[in-house]
């Protein structure tokens, strides 16, 4: 499965779904979902196979003397069942993938076509003095969209192949960017350090600012319940950074939980943020987890960060 996955994977990156037609991109789709449902059925089956002969062995082995010979016949059968979960996880996780990629292509199409259709209504609207009002509205709020929009460009590790410089500062500017009107909306104050502002980082845009942005919309959540000025610090140390805020703190019993897929203590929350930013960050050698908060604050997380530059 892990190949069929990379060479999905590398035809996702090699072509510019923008650039085709809807009936060409839908025939990808179920090209690749095809091979997918295959792969994952045949791995299943051979699974079940092999569960179904070590459970077969340990129940012989049971009734033998060997007791230590079934022990670990049990511990190979957990074993089997947990790659077997595995298995399935991974399965979801490209489909869900592949929708993603699907929709985007669907949208950005989509945004192409209503950038067009405002640049006609705007050479109408200069002949007729009724619709200028009406097009200067509608200009506007799109244009408002699309900056937000081309906020994500940066998320697309087709566009960014190769590992980039990211400072402290322009992680700065992207949170201003995409959550100045929330944090304003929720009353959240954001800080700074200059350790923070002055370090920098080499490592695929794609991977960082989704972890970032993962915590810091967390971040907003829990905060909705604070009585007191809400905080949010970004700080740096000498091989991690910090995010930190002074919502209410995370039960000790959840502190590696949090990590895991499924599990949230948001009200219909998936459970897939924390697990897919920590995961995505550690095929970059790159480690999240919770530490303990400085007295002000309530929850601190930390990404380990091996190669943290600062500048002098």
């Amino acid at each position: 499965m892990d190949q069929t996955i990379r060479t999905i994977q590398a035809d996702l990156n090699r072509t510019d779904l923008n650039s085709l037609p809807p009936d060409e991109v839908e025939k990808m789709r179920r090209r690749w979902e095809d091979e997918l449902t295959e792969i994952e059925e045949r791995h299943r089956d051979a699974l079940m196979a092999a569960r179904d002969m070590l459970a077969s062995l340990a129940e012989n082995l049971r009734s033998s003397d060997g007791e230590e010979p079934a022990q670990i016949m049990e511990a190979l059968e957990q074993r089997m069942i947990s790659l077997e979960e595995q298995a399935e996880d991974d399965f979801e996780m490209v489909q869900l993938g592949l929708a993603v990629a699907i929709i985007n292509h669907e949208f950005s199409a989509s945004i192409k076509r209503v950038r067009r259709s405002v640049q006609e209504l705007g050479q109408i609207s200069r002949k007729t003095s009724g619709l200028r009002p009406l097009y200067e509205s509608i200009r506007s709020n799109f244009e408002h969209l699309d900056g937000h929009l081309n906020l994500f460009t940066p998320l697309q590790r087709r566009l960014h192949r190769t590992a980039q410089t990211i400072s402290g500062k322009s992680v700065r500017n992207y949170i201003a960017d995409l959550f100045s009107n929330r944090f304003e909306r929720h009353k959240v104050q954001v800080d700074y350090t200059e350790s923070f502002l002055h370090c920098s980082i080499e490592c695929y845009p794609s991977t960082l600012y989704p972890a970032v942005i993962n915590l810091i919309d967390n971040a907003v959540f829990w905060l909705a319940g604070v009585a007191v000025e809400r905080v949010i610090r970004l700080d740096a140390e000498s091989d991690a950074l910090l995010i930190s805020n002074n919502g209410p703190a995370i039960e000790q019993r959840d502190w590696q939980r949090i990590f895991e897929r499924g599990f949230s203590r948001k009200p219909e929350g998936r459970g897939l943020g924390l697990f897919i930013s920590a995961k995505a960050l550690q095929a970059e050698g790159m480690t999240l987890s919770l530490q303990t908060p400085s007295d002000d604050m309530g929850v601190a997380f930390r990404i380990a960060v091996p190669k943290l530059k600062f500048a002098s």
